[in-house]
């Protein structure tokens, strides 16, 4: 199989990457800078520099498009230039892609790309399926943008509404790590915000079970079965890294220090995999404690 990965860069790059050269598939990695790639350099994989507006010549023509590229939402303040920014780094990426599949519609089967649960909007109680209407935020009128771009693809489209990804490679679980193991973690606001979660290592079998079934298309909600709430999240991972967890994080501390980018933590999107669900998907890391047992080990 080929594959061409757009932003591979990030965490959810860096479990697929491994994954598909030890199944014996071709990689391509389009990234802004090749310099950060090191670990994934091989005979299977090619780091490919690019601007992010055009697709460039590759030695393959790919089976799959795989595009995870996107400025990152946590990263800086939300000001009307880094709005800008976060609009644009996944449009446009997104646009070159579609445009490139159009150019090679008879050879490319599959396009994957992403979007995230900010889809629904913010504080959402409500149980959110792909069928469940979008929110009205700027996290989702970013995604809404995001997914109508992707979906002028010609060929069969997924859209992988992803929420909080565990991983020991990096995202929001390495930024908690070192507070929690210094034994000063807690919970956030109230706690009782959903906490829509997917380990890491699920994304190789879904896209697996995604290419295999060529009924499933449109948006795919990416998170464990497992309903779970901030507070819950929290204690569970100071249980297993053998910590307190006995005070919140103030809701208006963080307004201070994040501004907007504070509803990331204290609102939540009750996100459940319906689509996943329905089809007969067999979650293999489903089990909070279990997962963060491997991702902090």
């Amino acid at each position: 199989m080929n594959i061409l990965l757009v932003g591979g860069s990030g965490t959810i790059g860096k479990h697929l990457i491994p994954e598909w050269l030890m199944a014996g598939h071709q990689v391509i990695n389009l990234s802004r800078n090749a310099g950060g790639h090191s670990e994934t350099k091989s005979e299977q994989v090619q780091i490919q520099v690019w601007d992010g507006q055009k697709i460039p010549d590759l030695q393959f023509t790919p089976d799959w498009v795989v595009n995870l590229a996107g400025a990152g939402i946590a990263d800086e303040s939300w000001t009307p230039a880094r709005r800008k920014i976060l609009l644009e780094s996944r449009v446009k990426t997104t646009r070159a892609c579609v445009e490139y599949i159009r150019a090679h519609s008879q050879e490319v089967k599959l396009f994957v790309n992403a979007s995230a649960v900010g889809y629904y909007g913010s504080n959402r109680t409500d149980r959110c399926t792909e069928e469940s209407a979008s929110g009205t935020d700027f996290l989702a009128e970013v995604c809404k943008a995001w997914e109508q771009e992707a979906l002028r693809a010609p060929v069969r489209t997924v859209l992988l509404r992803t929420g909080v990804v565990l991983s020991k490679n990096g995202g929001a679980l390495a930024k908690l790590l070192p507070v929690f193991r210094a034994g000063i973690g807690g919970w956030i606001g109230s706690g009782n915000q959903a906490f829509p979660w997917i380990d890491g290592r699920e994304f190789f079998p879904v896209l697996n079970w995604v290419a295999a079934n060529e009924s499933i298309s449109g948006p795919i909600n990416m998170c464990s079965p497992e309903s779970t709430t901030n507070l819950h999240f929290s204690k569970t991972l100071a249980k297993v890294l053998h910590r307190p967890c006995l005070f919140p994080v103030p809701g208006f501390a963080l307004r201070l220090i994040l501004g907007e980018r504070a509803n990331l933590l204290l609102e939540g999107q009750n996100m459940f995999p319906e689509k996943l669900i329905q089809q007969g998907y067999p979650f293999q890391y489903g089990e909070l404690s279990e997962s963060l047992k491997y991702q902090v080990k």
